[in-house]
């Protein structure tokens, strides 16, 4: 079995097992609501066992839900010990992994500093749980577990160079953080973390 595409619109994909109470007692809440799902037993399905550990932190967690417009639900457990909101400089109250927090509030505070706070306008997201580009035949997008985020999403689409500002940038960097604008397919809008520190570089 291929990776699922996303479902038709007012229906979901629920990955379940045979032994699941969980699965059971969601398809009956369905169907009550009269919401149409697939379901698919990931025993049976091994490329659907891989995607639910990539969404689970490499536990078969079961249900997981997969919605229509390319978003999934990670298990509920881990999203309560590792994902936190915070109100951080110049974006207000974010959402993200909790090792994320401190190196991004260090950057954004740093980006004060150094005057450019007027460079960044709007805060388009952290933890995100979704596929890149919300398509299912992609891999699953580093924002489902909240260790990526966008800024200034409206001119810093994908496949443009941007108008992120190159001092932020290097800021973001000393902190650990990789920038998609470096990519062959840029996208400027997207920072994500690429190493735990406890202080800038350099």
């Amino acid at each position: 079995m291929s990776t699922p595409a996303a479902p038709e619109a007012g229906t979901i994909t629920m990955f379940s097992t045979t032994w699941c109470g969980y699965c059971r007692r969601l398809k009956g809440q369905l169907d009550s609501a009269g919401i149409g799902y697939t379901e698919v037993n990931i025993e049976e399905h091994p490329d659907a066992a891989t995607l639910v550990e990539q969404a689970n932190g490499g536990n078969q967690t079961v249900p997981t839900i997969l919605f229509p417009d390319g978003t999934i639900a990670p298990d509920a457990r881990w999203v309560r010990d590792n994902i936190r909101t915070e109100t951080l400089p110049i974006m207000g109250r974010v959402t993200c992994h909790r090792l994320m927090l401190t190196q991004l509030r260090g950057a954004l505070q740093d980006v004060v500093d150094a005057g450019l706070a007027s460079s960044l306008t709007t805060y388009d997201g952290c933890y995100v749980p979704r596929f890149i580009e919300r398509n299912p035949e992609n891999s699953i997008s580093l924002h489902t577990w909240g260790i990526a985020i966008d800024m200034d999403a409206a001119s810093n689409y994908r496949g443009i160079r941007g108008t992120m500002n190159p001092e932020v940038v290097k800021i973001f960097k000393r902190w650990g953080f990789r920038w998609g604008g470096d990519w062959r397919y840029t996208d400027p809008m997207h920072f994500e973390l690429a190493a735990l520190l406890d202080a800038p570089k350099g």
